[in-house]
């Protein structure tokens, strides 16, 4: 688009903008980009409004998420963004940038994905985002949003007049994905139920019920209220279903704002038409902006719009009432056929993969002479309600939703229960014959150690899997302001605790019980097993903050298997070069491995088939071991090789010479502590990734032509 497209910026007045639609403004500061100069007043009136703007923000921002905001919208109520761009680095070829480009020395050039875009969304209307495939439509929405990612986001987003920050964006706005983030376990009811609680405490328990029956009755999920949300496993709820049950949900703040990415995704064109509809109702009621990405829309999901944006490789080629379109089309030359539909024919008309790049650029380059003015409104005070849940509310909400959760999820918990314990029982019926108390078996049963160490904790890859996915709810729950991501952290802490003791007993009571381990060490052995699998559990959601599930599984796999090779048994630690050897200190499965084995062994009953060294008499022998006894040939052993003593310390003793995490050395305790060590390093990383993504949003910075 040509320079000129941006000649209406920051204009505005008390009058009516976008063709008959009376803009909502109290004071508003006039301003041309043309002859608008570093010193000229018009751009001292800008600066002072902007740092006006800016000054509150920041007080708002500290005053934190408690901050009081709107109960429903009202027709103040006003979404701006003005002069918004983003831009990214690309290659001089115009392709993405390979990993380490800077440092390769690769030339690299700029590309505009949003150019100089403008436009408000007063309340009680709905802003239909449209554009062919690659017009910008998604990175509009993520500047909207604050999810600017690596790019360089520019422009001036306001809520009546005050700067968008992120803290302010938790207060009043609330953002509908494409994809329904539900939990699929919990019902219709029981997901507004938590709503409610976490933005409105303050109800009275006769209050929130009733609060929860009018988001049903309006959103028509009163017949299914007590259906569960489902997913492609489990059957539940239809998708226009789901999808009236994530505008609900983002009702229940009662917010400003809501943002909708591509609402009519994956539904039938009847139910598309019925939630537009329903949109349009929805902020006509509570004077909501509702702001919404468009594919392709129908002739009858058109007719839900309020207003319309429609965008072309970044730029402005239409924005103004819906119904004002077809007349805007024929103004540039491009008169709608007879009973076409105008938002098809429009994007046909501005996509220069089906239509010639010249038409389309005439199309953009007329746009600047028929733009509605913008304008940068001074802030106007905003509306309050009563503060949203507080942290120890938040954690004991969050502790009831996932313990409910997790009756109810197979994947999170009880199948591994059912698998852990079904595997331990397999290994038990395998190493049955360790039972005995002989030479023979005592290596027997420190194999049986090793898998008891190391299988258990394979099976937190489901885990990966699973919190990923709920990660992903979360990371935007806490962004719509829901709740706090240290209190989800600490409500899912305090419930991982108890379930690695219902992992240790899964495989201790059968290990007990059938290979006759000393029960007087159960106690000991199920705090190290339970440890030892929390530490796993701390890697395992550490590493489920990665982008692609499956790449976590593979790398939580790799750190099992390293884990496994540096557990004492396989090698030992000694005899490995540094730095590798940090493996064997920095991984749980070599404190797990020498703690257990000195429970089960440094009491246990004499094992038969030693005889103490004679010098002199009856039963001499010629040479004695160091260690002060041997062992005589028998069938099973017929050079008496298995010889490595009577007693639990002799048998320790023996097995440290060739594995060294073994010792008949009490060191249970350091063990122990060694493996909390460790995993409460990966929970604090897991804390402080988790912290950073769910408040990576972030304002646009300042257009370059206004310097503040």
């Amino acid at each position: 688009m040509p320079a000129e497209s941006s000649s209406a910026a920051l204009e505005g007045a008390d009058e009516e903008a976008g063709g008959g639609r009376q803009a909502p403004l109290a004071r508003v500061t006039r301003a041309s980009t043309e002859g608008n100069t570093p010193g000229s007043p018009r751009v001292g009136a800008i600066r002072a409004a902007i740092r006006y703007s800016m000054a509150r923000a920041s007080r708002l921002s500290r005053r934190g998420p408690r901050m009081a905001t709107m109960l429903v919208g009202d027709d103040t109520t006003e979404l701006a963004f003005i002069n918004c761009s983003y831009t990214i680095q690309v290659t001089k070829a115009g392709k993405p940038l390979p990993p380490l480009a800077k440092l390769r020395g690769i030339e690299r050039k700029e590309r505009k994905l949003v150019d100089n875009v403008s436009a408000n969304v007063p309340g009680g209307r709905v802003l239909a985002v449209m554009g062919p495939s690659g017009a910008g439509k998604t990175t509009m929405l993520n500047m909207l949003t604050l999810l600017t990612g690596k790019g360089n986001a520019t422009g001036y987003l306001t809520l009546n007049g005050h700067p968008l920050t992120p803290a302010l964006y938790a207060q009043h706005c609330a953002y509908v994905t494409q994809q329904d983030l539900l939990w699929t376990f919990l019902t219709c009811r029981e997901h507004l139920r938590m709503a409610i609680d976490l933005y409105r405490p303050s109800l009275s328990a006769k209050e929130r019920e009733t609060a929860i029956d009018d988001l049903l009755d309006s959103t028509g999920l009163m017949s299914c209220q007590h259906t569960k949300a489902g997913n492609m496993f489990f059957r539940g709820l239809s998708g226009g279903q789901k999808r009236r049950l994530s505008l609900a949900i983002a009702l229940a703040k009662r917010p400003s704002v809501i943002f909708l990415d591509e609402p009519t995704s994956g539904l039938d064109s009847a139910a598309s038409a019925k939630i537009m509809s329903f949109l349009k109702v929805i902020a006509q009621r509570t004077k909501i902006a509702i702001v919404c990405t468009i594919h392709q829309p129908s002739a009858s999901v058109f007719e839900g719009f309020d207003d319309t944006l429609i965008l072309s490789g970044g730029h402005i080629a239409y924005f103004g009432p819906a119904a004002q379109l077809a007349q805007h089309l024929k103004g540039v030359g491009r008169e709608l056929p007879a009973n076409a539909n105008p938002a098809e024919y429009a994007l046909d008309v501005v996509n220069a993969d089906f239509t010639s790049k010249a038409s389309v650029l005439e199309v953009l380059d007329a746009w600047p002479k028929h733009a509605p003015p913008v304008f940068l409104r001074e802030p106007q005070q905003l509306g309050e309600r009563g503060a949203v849940s507080g942290f120890v509310g938040q954690v004991l909400l969050l502790f009831k939703r996932h313990a409910v959760l997790t009756v109810r999820e197979p994947m999170l918990y009880t199948a591994r229960m059912v698998v852990i314990f079904a595997v331990t029982v397999f290994f038990c019926v395998v190493y049955l014959e360790s039972r005995q108390l002989t030479q023979v078996q005592i290596m027997q049963k420190a194999f049986y150690v090793f898998w008891f160490v190391c299988v258990p904790v394979a099976f937190p890859v489901i885990a990966v899997y699973a919190l990923n996915a709920e990660f992903v709810t979360v990371k935007k729950e806490v962004k719509d302001g829901m709740y706090g991501p240290m209190a989800y952290a600490l409500a899912n802490g305090l419930l991982q605790l108890p379930m690695m003791f219902a992992f240790g007993l899964c495989a201790m009571l059968p290990t007990y019980l059938i290979l006759g381990w000393p029960w007087h060490t159960f106690l000991t052995t199920l705090a190290l097993f339970s440890a030892h699998c929390w530490a796993f559990e701390c890697i395992a959601q550490f590493f489920s903050l990665s982008a692609n599930p499956l790449v976590g599984m593979l790398k939580y796999l790799n750190v099992w298997f390293i884990s496994a090779l540096f557990s004492g048994l396989v090698f030992r630690g000694r005899d490995v070069i540094w730095p590798l050897r940090l493996l064997y200190y920095c991984l749980p499965m070599k404190w797990f491995f020498g703690a257990t084995a000195y429970s089960i062994m440094a009491s246990s009953p004499p094992y038969e088939g030693t005889l103490a060294c004679n010098s002199t008499g009856a039963g001499a022998v010629s040479y004695c071991p160091d260690e002060g006894f041997y062992c005589p040939s028998t069938e099973e052993d017929p050079f008496g090789l298995s010889c490595y003593g009577e007693t639990g310390p002799q048998i320790l003793d023996s097995l440290s010479k060739t594995y060294d995490a073994i010792s008949s050395e009490n060191t249970v305790l350091t063990d122990l502590i060694a493996i909390l060590a460790i995993g409460v390093f990966f929970k604090v990383n897991y804390c402080v990734y988790l912290y950073a993504s769910c408040t990576a949003g972030r304002m646009p910075n300042p257009p370059r032509q206004i310097k503040i």
